[in-house]
């Protein structure tokens, strides 16, 4: 078996060999800055059916295992094929490596430029990497430069016809992945050990969470601050079988002992063994849930008690008192701020005020009555925020330094790690909107104003159209693209605005999620056919998780 190096007189080194180094060091196949204009594609000064592919340096990876180092000294015209389908038509401007080309003396012929053509379609889409891999050959490596958008009978291609799809090279350093101003790292089955002392150790688990540990062991989640809003899990759906057999059911993550929740088609059970039993990061049903049952789980997540402090908040306390249908009077074990008592009957939870279920009478005192005593035999459960004190030195780490009563010219009661508790922030549902502007009078197109790259993960909830003066003869009707694919397949849904008014909008979508990174481009379909219609404004609004 013969062992290769680089040597001084060899004449004969193998390709691998040589390109060890940019193999070793390139994790993913890329350009080398995706932010910069390293093989940007871009339209001519005076457009036509040519783009510019402007120079720059990439890296791409093939199959082989050899990483091909590319560089482009000057910039490239690529030329677009005309489209007389009647319906626009969206190629793939692709870089690639042809390893079947035999190499000239610098090698200049082997890095390629290739347009593969899409299908012409009312709503089309780019061609898949299948596509584009046939095209160019079975074995020849490439990277997606852009996706461009031919509209039927152009003569010229545009800015805003070009999305840039291109990725930034990815390297790789003793197992841990960049790319400038980005670190990707592998998700871990297991934490690692302890790290030395002065250090912390920072990974990824299977959760898709980011951990560190430090230098005595102790592990918290990567941003989560300790008792922030991320770290009390509501409404979960558990991973488990719900068939009439099964009883063992599992959280995503781990959960403080003492604070699971579980609700089954709305009531929620009692622990301890009654209707279930707490485990390491899951429970187990003292009776499996028939097929169809809803289950869900409130908890908080065991880094939110390591930080935030385990005394604050009471869950599912057994308050004292007689339960004899004649008692109304009930205390919980601790003092209570006034206005976090919740109160479970049967796993139903009650409503507090005069004239509903029961009545916070004496806060400080852990005092509460119900209007209507229980019956004998009910299941009480409460769960509540202590009271905090207001004495103490305030250098000490105790958490009760704020006023539980506090006024205006006073701060908030804190948590364990001097925090002001989430359910004490006020709340509200924020929306975002994409919006879309058409000057003048409307014709039909694709990809008219901006493209829009989506920030985090959202659900589109309604679309709005107005203008300025009304369409006639026809109905404006526009469409919406998701990663260059309409988000109404079902077309008699797009958004329009009748003919004859001003205004439309609709709720109806075939695709509702939206995921960072995801791009939206607006498409006018139709128009009217004696006025057109004037100053087109489309809103896409959605909702925030």
């Amino acid at each position: 078996m013969p062992i290769f190096t680089l040597r001084t007189g060899a004449t004969a080194h193998p390709e691998g060999s040589v390109l060890q180094d940019i193999t070793d060091t390139i994790d993913t196949s890329g350009v080398n800055s995706a932010n910069g204009t390293d093989f940007k594609v871009a339209a001519q000064t005076t457009p036509d059916l040519t783009v510019k592919v402007q120079l720059g340096r990439a890296y791409i990876e093939a199959s082989s295992g050899n990483t091909y180092p590319i560089r482009a000294d000057s910039d490239s015209n690529v030329s677009i094929a005309s489209n007389s389908s009647g319906n626009p038509r969206i190629d793939a401007l692709v870089l690639f490596i042809d390893l079947s080309a035999a190499p000239n003396t610098d090698a200049s012929n082997v890095a390629k430029l290739q347009v593969v053509q899409g299908t012409p379609a009312p709503s089309p889409v780019a061609p898949t990497d299948s596509a584009i891999q046939t095209d160019i050959g079975a074995s020849n490596p490439f990277i997606r430069l852009a996706n461009i958008t031919v509209a039927s009978g152009a003569t010229s291609i545009t800015n805003p016809n070009i999305a840039d799809t291109r990725f930034e090279v990815v390297y790789v350093f003793g197992g841990i992945r960049t790319t400038k101003g980005y670190l990707f790292l592998k998700e871990q089955s297991a934490a690692p050990g302890t790290p030395p002392s002065g250090q912390v150790v920072v990974y990824a688990k299977s959760d898709n969470k980011v951990y560190k540990k430090d230098d005595t062991g102790v592990e918290s989640e990567v941003g989560s601050g300790g008792g922030g809003a991320t770290d009390i899990i509501t409404g979960e759906v558990p991973a488990g079988a719900i068939d009439g057999v099964n009883t063992s059911f599992t959280t995503s993550v781990n959960f403080a002992t003492g604070t699971l929740r579980v609700h089954k088609n709305g009531i929620r059970l009692k622990g301890g063994g009654v209707d279930f039993t707490e485990g390491v990061g899951g429970f187990t049903l003292v009776t499996p849930p028939a097929a169809g049952t809803i289950l869900l789980v409130d908890y908080f997540k065991v880094s939110t008690i390591a930080a935030g402090g385990s005394t604050s908040f009471i869950y599912n306390e057994v308050s004292s008192g007689v339960i004899n249908g004649v008692n109304v009077n009930f205390a919980t074990a601790f003092p209570y701020i006034g206005g976090t008592l919740q109160v479970y009957r049967d796993g139903q939870l009650m409503k507090p005020g005069a004239g509903n279920d029961y009545v916070e009478t004496d806060p400080s005192s852990g005092l509460f009555d119900f209007v209507i005593a229980p019956a004998t035999n009910s299941n009480l459960q409460v769960s509540y925020q202590k009271s905090l004190s207001v004495t103490g030195n305030a250098d000490t780490v105790d958490g009760f330094h704020a006023s539980s009563t506090p006024t205006a010219n006073q701060l908030l009661a804190l948590d364990n790690n001097a925090k002001v508790p989430s359910s004490a922030l006020p709340t509200a549902a924020v929306n975002r909107a994409f919006p879309w502007y058409v000057s003048g009078s409307l014709a039909t197109g694709v990809n008219f104003g901006p493209r829009y790259v989506v920030p985090q993960n959202l659900t589109i909830i309604k679309c709005w159209l107005i203008v300025r003066t009304a369409p006639t003869g026809a109905d404006i009707i526009i469409d919406i693209n998701k990663n260059g694919s309409t988000i109404w397949s079902t077309q008699a849904n797009r958004g329009k605005i009748v003919a004859g008014s001003t205004n439309g909008n609709t709720t109806t979508f075939n695709i509702t999620s939206l995921a960072p990174g995801d791009f939206l481009d607006l498409d006018i379909d139709q128009v009217g056919s004696s006025v057109a219609g004037v100053d087109l404004t489309v809103v896409l609004e959605c909702s925030q998780p």
